[in-house]
């Protein structure tokens, strides 16, 4: 009703550890809702691989939200869900920013940015400040990801695509410059196979370092 339309394309289940039942119970719900017009198809919003294969043969699950980025290939899942026929929706696709290229070991966050929180689940955050390890391995892949004219941004996007061609990432924006710049990652296209192994090289190292 807020959203003044009567017909929705997709929506996502966010409650990534909802059992299969409580899923499957919501799901009868939106097919009904499916079969009188209102709406296209649904997806979950789950890292679990387990979930994101779930319900084989249900062609409206159509998608799985997931966190996927260079730091955090999310293999599983992402695995997962191709062998469903799923729609990879790919949430942090540039890890909360550092893969847009802007951030360096010294910066740092206030309160009232989540990455200046105190959240468990913030991989490269502490603090309020880009972790070393992350720095550290920002710096082990930028040049790579900039292969061929491209923004560490447009690299990171490309990144995603050479993972997997099913795969939608849905970064964030807050400029004109910046909607501009992951854009132009589609005129790039997907990361070559041996740009590809070489980051994964880099990362490798940075690691062991």
């Amino acid at each position: 009703y807020r959203l003044q339309r009567d017909h929705i394309d997709m929506v996502h289940l966010h409650v990534g550890d909802a059992s299969l039942a409580e899923a499957e119970a919501l799901f009868h719900r939106l097919d009904r809702w499916i079969d009188a017009g209102k709406l296209g198809a649904y997806g979950w919003s789950t890292d679990d691989a387990e979930r994101a294969k779930a319900f084989p043969g249900r062609t409206n699950y159509a998608s799985v939200q997931l966190a996927a980025n260079v730091f955090e290939p999310n293999a599983a899942t992402l695995s997962a869900v191709e062998q469903a026929g799923r729609l990879a929706v790919i949430r942090s696709p540039l890890a909360m920013g550092i893969l847009g290229g802007n951030y360096a070991a010294g910066a740092s966050f206030g309160a009232n940015d989540v990455r200046g929180q105190d959240i468990g689940w913030l991989a490269h955050f502490k603090d309020g400040k880009l972790t070393a390890d992350a720095a550290r391995r920002l710096e082990a892949v930028r040049e790579l990801l900039t292969t061929g004219g491209r923004t560490p941004a447009q690299g990171a996007l490309g990144w995603l695509w050479a993972r997997s061609d099913a795969t939608l990432p849905i970064p964030g924006f807050k400029s004109e410059a910046q909607v501009a710049d992951l854009t132009g990652a589609l005129e790039k296209g997907p990361l070559s196979a041996s740009t590809m192994t070489e980051i994964d090289a880099a990362l490798s190292f940075a690691q062991a370092a």
